[in-house]
């Protein structure tokens, strides 16, 4: 490129800079989305839980009482939706470019992107 190595410096600063902030954003995002479905779920001090599910109790002819859907498959269901939640980030790529090494040198290690970073928090996705 034409530009001085002082203006390439201050790019690369300034896209980590971005990079970094585009993180923080998704990782807000993905924890609030994760905690308006547990509240959606189980309430909180300022909402009563709202049924979001519609559960039949099934009498069956010997006489034993089943749910349809079954408690399995409305944890499945809610496990998927919060997986969903995660994964929509993973089509957000990383603002920042990997430099290219110098002579003689390995590569490093390509960055995690934003979805291998956020979905192993724990403090975001727990």
């Amino acid at each position: 490129s034409s530009d001085s190595e002082e203006v390439q410096a201050e790019w690369v600063k300034y896209t980590k800079k971005v990079d970094k902030k585009m993180e923080e954003a998704l990782r807000t995002t993905v924890k609030k989305s994760l905690q308006e479905l547990s509240r959606a779920l189980n309430g909180d001090s300022k909402t009563e839980v709202t049924p979001i599910f519609n559960v039949m109790v099934v009498l069956e002819k010997n006489n034993k009482v089943e749910l349809r859907p079954t408690t399995q498959e409305l944890f499945n269901m809610i496990h998927s939706v919060s997986r969903e939640l995660i994964t929509v980030i993973m089509t957000v790529p990383r603002l920042v470019e990997q430099k290219e090494p110098e002579e003689g040198r390995p590569a490093p290690p390509p960055l995690p992107s934003f979805y291998d970073t956020i979905s192993n928090d724990e403090d975001t996705t727990l």
